[in-house]
């Protein structure tokens, strides 16, 4: 998901943990849960650290990103440590609390970057392979308003308590056996409502998806290849890819007025023998054939130059293509005369 969504979650962690009555506090309950929610919150947006790979260029970035701080196996670790270090040198804040705090976070962090369609290397080390749901867009208002809405609600119907800097055994609040009912039922509902939401609304867009491809294979009105992957305007818009005649096409797909929209442009699936020519000349084309999953190509300048792009990053929709000309992840290889290729360009030739 997009980087808004990441922190809207973490802020929404940490509200709510800030609320709750744990198990595991010891008496120490206002700063202890200062703290979990804290580490909820880092956790949410930590794995994204690797966007700093960007300093080293494209192809470093999409080898790295969403790669190892993406994976299992970070995600345990990372809890493990932070839980043991800070919850043996800081009283106030329990090994649990943390460990736990941090595991959730991370896990709902590659939960939300799994749904998309970008691709996120889960079970690294052991594989590099991408794994993708393709259940929603990278970006999409509705899950994030949700969320926001969530934010909104805890804030404005449970007390947060104080912060209280002399870090003593001062927390004010009555105990969970001396709350109203009603306080301890909005405290659960907005816990329910937030792990519902993150991960219910994607399971819709599923089943948006699945009835949808349903209804393009009773209508009759495709005979290729197709695959439907989401788009902007999810779950009640999503991106058709179709392969016919050695030709994609590509259609948006609006299953509230059931049309079918093709876009004017067609593409040429990439040429076998010009990527074997460029896996063997080409390193930085290796990466790339490694990345993309539907790689189309056209030519510019007289056949001079080849674009090669991902039809996972094209959208029909003619808002997406007014803001971005060239798709995201583009590549561009600069042929010899003889037609070898010499050179690779991200972005722009």
């Amino acid at each position: 998901m997009d980087y808004i969504t990441h922190i809207v979650t973490g802020a929404t962690g940490y509200r709510i943990i800030r609320t709750q009555s744990l198990p595991w506090t010891n008496g120490w309950k206002e700063q202890a849960l200062t703290i979990c929610g804290s580490f909820f919150f880092l956790a949410s947006v930590l794995p994204d650290f690797d966007n700093i790979s960007r300093l080293w260029g494209m192809e470093a970035y999409i080898i790295h990103h969403r790669g190892m701080t993406h994976s299992i196996l970070f995600m345990v670790i990372i809890a493990s440590i932070f839980g043991f270090l800070f919850g043996r040198f800081l009283k106030w804040a329990p090994a649990p609390g943390i460990f736990f705090s941090v595991l959730i976070g991370t896990t709902f962090h590659l939960y939300m970057d799994l749904i998309t369609s970008y691709g996120t290397q889960l079970f690294w080390p052991f594989t590099n392979a991408r794994l993708r749901l393709d259940w929603v867009f990278i970006v999409d208002p509705i899950y994030t308003i949700g969320i926001i809405f969530v934010l909104l609600g805890s804030a404005l119907f449970i007390k947060k308590p104080k912060f209280d800097f002399s870090f003593q055994l001062s927390y004010n609040e009555q105990s969970p056996s001396q709350l109203s009912q009603k306080v301890i039922l909005l405290r659960k509902m907005f816990v329910v409502a937030f792990i519902l939401w993150i991960i219910v609304y994607p399971l819709f867009c599923a089943t948006a998806k699945a009835l949808t491809s349903a209804w393009i294979n009773n209508s009759e009105k495709l005979h290729s290849k197709w695959y439907l992957m989401p788009d902007l305007g999810t779950p009640f818009v999503w991106k058709l890819i179709t392969l016919e005649d050695n030709t994609y096409k590509v259609a948006s797909v609006n299953i509230v007025d059931r049309k079918i929209t093709f876009s004017d442009q067609t593409f040429t699936p990439l040429d076998g023998n010009l990527a074997k020519k460029a896996f063997e000349k080409l390193s930085s084309f290796r990466t790339y054939q490694w990345f993309a999953v539907y790689p189309y190509q056209r030519f510019w300048g007289k056949d001079k130059i080849v674009e090669i792009g991902d039809l996972r990053f094209f959208s029909p929709l003619q808002i997406v293509q007014n803001r971005r000309p060239i798709p995201p992840f583009t590549v561009f290889i600069h042929l010899s005369n003889s037609g070898s290729p010499e050179m690779l360009t991200y972005g722009s030739p």
